[in-house]
């Protein structure tokens, strides 16, 4: 029998951690600025030597007498600051004092004034690992320390309450403070020299409420104000503020500074820093800060968002923000090879945290050189090994091995980012997959690009390209791929939820995958659902263009127009409205606030651009929503022709079934047999044949809609609107038709958790007085009448319809009032309708009969 001996210090480490440990951290005020000074000397090497053997030094040696002196332990320097634990809480902070008491009583002289130190205290278990303690009690020390002020000692409320009462130590409590990657945490003041209680370097959450109530109140009288002068000017200091607060999910982030390219080679430029973020964000635990993000932050140092992000200008952004950490990326030519190197620099400091380096024999393995540096500094930066072999694709592999097409999808995705969709970002994402027919990501990023601008058609044909191709991607864009394939094409909303919640899940600070999940939920008809998960997105990435134009939709589909102001207002204090797609958006909010300027304005912007056949649907949309369908008609037949100039026939025939389905549900159905077929002769794309189906039931034409229902029946079995919806919806369109309301109303089962997006309500209403339940037809009237805002941004207006409706169901159930009141609200929104509209004499005659 043997035994082995069991190591000493391993059971000191372990007793340890059996019990509370004091965690302290320690930083030098100002130490950047103080390296600099031109009064160390004339060069960076004297100005470095005379500051480490004049200040540093005489730092370090203050701080390690204090350490012996009060049983504590150095876990380890990070350039100016440092890591130590106390077994006892008391003398933790009697350490502390004795630092600052002894700083001022022998003060060590730099060339801003005398050296000062805040220093945070927390007391938790954290877990030994690789010669250091690790864990969210460290975290949270360290971020203690950050909210102190200069000469400040901080103590957590946990470490306060185990501290007790110390003679010549009074606590005074500094509030309640979000601490960034830990939470809300209350922090005290351990006053050591009877200074009084100290400002904190943060704002606590107590005041920030504080000043939020006196902000609300002076607030609504600015908004009084603005409402005079008829703009919101007034909001833009608020906005400024709002915009220039970094929001992250990550412990820390790191800046990505542009690569400098000495090459000479200008296929390098924009390229690398584009390639190396796509490989360092592979981690699912490292955050980059947003490329986006960062070019906004820019003008608010008073610069362009064109200018590059050099070395200094992410330093000054990363202080600002409060990031730690920042990456300086080359490319240097050596002969016929290439030279990469990355740096990771502490922005406070300067110092180099982690330096890699890696060599391309020739310009067509710069991308294998250029893994192998994004995997050392992933390491480097933290990341476990294991975590790096799962998730670690090599470059060519998770995107294309050829340089000019990597760099035509890296100009595609700057436009993205924009919003600037088409013709900008589409025409670079083409150049990419010309170029290598094989880009899986590319073909992806069209389908994203053709949905957004209405040529589902297009779309699909891309996301199916990409979803062939996404075999050997790397996880990340796999599940990307796979969520807008299984959404678009196969149209099985629960895989593509599921395929994107694993991805959020690995990857949760993926803006892409937490904005797919959100339309997902959108699609599914749960508004309230896409509002939260849009909300998320955004606290990954606050300046995301097309994730704020979606969420401003949706608090507009929600009637909540106090939001919808405040995110317009934000957009565009932003810049982020240069894309046409927010007018798109915006169209219909400006009709509701019966902003009649900005309407025109906005026709006025998109004219002859590519995009003003989608915006034009949100013009006919309102139309329809205003009982003008001569309008609407106009309109709707303009988009189909500037679709064709655009050679998209799926839009084409797109836009003439939304003619028709719109008159249909307006109870005008002549000629509209005639354009469906129109319709499906240019087109026969699976969302043609969508709509198609839909628009025959409306129309009662049988002879294309029973084949249609058949067909997508068969062909799309696991398609989630289809099977839910549109069959059912076209069935009890088909039903009504027939007079067989109970019909109708079992057809439409399926499709009532959705009467958000379709309408299933509006069916069901007209059904339930067909068989004289007015209750229950008030009750599906009032569902569909539920959000103004969500009416006149969706297709197939029912907004109008469902007033009269709700006018005849009140009249129904003997309820008088609220039938006078409903027709009234109806005139109101038809009060500019076309005169010889059937429905609108119709509720004319029916309202006078209850006068």
């Amino acid at each position: 029998m043997s035994s082995t001996k069991a190591n000493p210090q391993y059971l000191h480490i372990i007793s340890q951690a059996t019990k509370p440990l004091a965690l302290v951290f320690t930083d030098m005020v100002g130490s950047s600025a103080a390296k600099r000074a031109e009064q160390l000397g004339q060069d960076v090497s004297e100005r470095d030597r005379a500051f480490l053997e004049g200040i540093q030094t005489k730092h370090l040696h203050m701080i390690r007498e204090a350490i012996a002196e009060y049983h504590g332990s150095e876990i380890m320097t990070i350039g100016d600051s440092f890591f130590l634990t106390f077994e006892d809480i008391a003398d933790a902070v009697r350490c502390s004092a004795a630092i600052q008491q002894r700083l001022r009583a022998f003060p060590i002289d730099t060339p801003n004034g005398p050296l000062q130190l805040r220093i945070g205290i927390h007391i938790g278990t954290p877990e030994y690992f690789e010669n250091s303690w690790h864990g969210t009690d460290v975290d949270t020390a360290a971020r203690a320390e950050s909210a102190g002020s200069p000469c400040q000692i901080v103590l957590t409320d946990k470490a306060r309450e185990v501290a007790g009462h110390m003679a010549g130590i009074e606590f005074r409590p500094m509030g309640t403070f979000q601490l960034k990657g830990v939470g809300a945490v209350k922090l005290w003041d351990a006053d050591y020299d009877r200074h009084g209680a100290r400002k904190p370097a943060l704002v606590s959450i107590e005041t920030g409420r504080r000043k939020k109530m006196i902000a609300t109140a002076v607030t609504g009288t600015l908004l009084v104000v603005a409402a005079i002068l008829g703009g919101w000017r007034l909001w833009q200091y608020y906005q400024v503020t709002k915009a220039s607060k970094a929001l992250s999910l990550a412990k820390d982030s790191i800046i990505l500074a542009d690569f400098d390219n000495k090459s000479g080679d200008p296929v390098f430029d924009t390229t690398l820093t584009q390639a190396f973020a796509i490989l360092m964000e592979q981690s699912p635990v490292l955050k980059l800060v947003n490329q986006q993000h960062i070019r906004q932050s820019m003008q608010y140092l008073g610069k362009s968002q064109d200018d590059p992000v050099t070395p200094a200008i992410a330093r000054e952004i990363g202080e600002r923000e409060g990031v730690k950490a920042y990456l300086i990326g080359s490319i240097a030519k050596l002969g016929n090879s290439y030279l990469i190197s990355v740096t990771a620099q502490n922005i406070r400091t300067g110092d180099d945290i982690a330096v890699e380096e890696a060599e391309a024999s020739d310009k067509d393995h710069v991308f294998d050189a250029l893994g192998k540096v994004a995997t050392a500094m992933r390491a480097r930066l933290g990341e476990s090994l294991s975590s790096i072999e799962k998730l670690d694709t090599p470059f060519d592999q998770a995107t294309t091995p050829s340089l000019e097409a990597f760099r035509a999808f890296a100009l595609g995705d700057v436009e993205h980012a924009k919003g600037l969709d088409v013709p900008e970002a589409e025409g670079h994402y083409l150049q990419a997959v010309e170029i290598d027919p094989n880009f899986a990501m590319a073909w992806a990023r069209l389908g994203v690009v053709y949905n957004n601008s209405g040529q589902l058609g297009k779309a699909n044909q891309a996301y199916t390209k990409g979803y062939g191709l996404s075999k050997n991607v790397s996880e990340r864009e796999r599940l990307y791929i796979e969520g807008q394939y299984y959404q678009t094409v196969t149209g099985n909303l629960e895989k593509a939820r599921e395929a994107l919640e694993l991805g959020v899940k690995t990857y949760p600070l993926d803006v892409d995958l937490s904005v797919n999940l959100s339309v997902v939920e959108s699609n599914l008809g749960g508004l309230p659902e896409a509002e939260a998960a849009f909300q998320r997105a955004l606290q990954i990435m606050p300046d995301d263009a097309i994730t704020l134009e979606d969420l401003l939709q949706v608090y507009f589909q929600l009637d909540q127009m106090d939001e919808a102001a405040k995110m317009m207002a934000d957009i565009h204090q932003r810049q982020l409205d240069k894309s046409d797609s927010v007018l798109t958006v915006e169209y219909p909010i400006f009709y509701v606030t019966g902003d009649s300027k900005a309407m025109e304005d906005a026709k006025q912007r998109v004219q002859g651009r590519p995009y003003e056949s989608f915006f034009n649907m949100a013009v006919a949309l309102v139309d329809e929503f205003s009982g003008q369908y001569h309008l609407a008609e106009t309109t709707w037949k303009k988009a189909a022709d500037e679709a064709v100039v655009i050679k998209s026939p799926d839009s084409q025939a797109s836009r003439l079934l939304y003619l028709v389905t719109g008159r249909a549900l307006a109870g005008m159905t002549e000629n509209g047999a005639q354009t469906v077929k129109a319709a499906l002769a240019l087109d026969k794309s699976k969302p043609t044949l969508v709509q198609a189906v839909f628009a025959a039931a409306l129309v009662n034409d049988r002879a294309d809609a029973l084949p249609l229902i058949a067909k997508l029946d068969k062909d799309y079995p696991e398609d989630t609107i289809i099977q839910q919806v549109v069959l059912p919806e076209s069935r009890a369109a088909l039903a009504l038709a027939a007079d067989d309301p109970a019909s109708a109303l079992h057809d439409l089962e399926p499709a009532k958790a959705y009467y958000l997006i379709a309408p299933e309500a509006y069916f069901e209403g007209l059904a339930h007085l067909e068989i004289h339940d007015g209750a229950s037809a008030v009750e599906a009237f009032q569902r569909v009448t539920k959000y103004k805002g969500n009416a006149v941004s969706v297709p197939m207006q029912d907004y109008g319809q469902g007033l009269l409706g709700l006018a005849r169901a009140y009249t129904m159930t003997g309820n008088k009032a609220a039938a006078k009141k409903a027709y009234e609200d109806l005139l109101a929104v038809w009060k500019n309708a076309d005169q010889d509209l059937a429905m609108l004499q119709t509720a004319k005659k029916e309202y006078a009969t209850l006068q």
